[in-house]
Formats: C-alpha cells, structure tokens, sequence
C-alpha cells in the first residue's frame, strides 16, 4: 500500500520522535512524546498547506505562459504574413491596398506539432510555417 505524502510524513516524525525518545538515557515520558509528535504533526499539516500555495502559484504560471505562447504564436504568424506582403509589393510589383493579411498561429494546424508519443514533431511545425495566398478575380 502506497502511503500518501501527509501520512509518509506523519509516519516519518513518529518514527524520529519514538526513536529519539528510545535513544535517550533518562526515561521520556509518553506526554512529552505526544506533544512531539503533535509538534509534527502541525509541522507536515503547515508544509501541506505551503505546497498547495506552491501548486496554485504555479498552475497560475502554467496559465500566463501558456497565453504568452499563444500571443507569440499569432505575432509571429501575423509577421510572416506581412513579410510575404511585402515580397509580393516589392519583387511582384502588386499595389499594397489589394492585399491583406491574417495570422492564425496555432489555430489551423495543417500537421501535429506533436507526436503521438508526446515528443516534438519538427515536420509538423515546418508545414505549420506557412502563408496561404488566395488570389481572387
């Protein structure tokens, strides 16, 4: 049976406390003893309650970074638009006013960027790299 974190360290401070308590000359009381281990046990329930803070800190980062990414995704994508637009103006001699651009980042994926087994797909990314150009009459 797997003991869970708070009942590993509820395991772990009797252990230490009953041990020392064995290990000492002079006899220890079984009230000193429990007041330890109460000691303990406020101890573990204060690090349980520091690493749930931990955890939404972190959740709160994994939220940021991920809206960080995907405006970076749509930045870049809208850039390669625009630079193909301006290609197209510059060596093709096409008026600017007739062309518009759009990026859509990691929106229309024509290719995973991940693999089925979890690890990076840099096929994928590079047929994801891509401007679409629609000519119209």
């Amino acid at each position: 049976m797997e003991l869970g974190a708070r009942s590993w360290a509820i395991a772990v401070a009797a252990f230490l406390v009953v041990g020392a308590a064995l290990g000492q000359q002079d006899a220890t009381t079984p009230t000193q003893t429990e007041k330890e281990l109460e000691i303990k046990k406020k101890e573990v329930k204060q690090t349980e309650l520091d690493l749930q803070k931990k955890r939404a800190e972190l959740e709160k980062l994994k939220v940021s970074l991920k809206y960080q990414e995907t405006a970076h995704a749509f930045a870049l994508s809208e850039e390669r638009a625009v630079a193909v637009k301006r290609w197209l103006v510059k060596k093709g001699g096409l008026p600017a006013r007739n062309i518009t651009t759009e990026g859509f980042g990691q929106e229309k994926p024509v290719a995973p960027n991940i693999n089925p087994d979890g690890s990076d797909n840099p096929e994928g990314r590079a047929q994801n790299r891509r401007v679409q150009i629609t000519v119209e009459k």
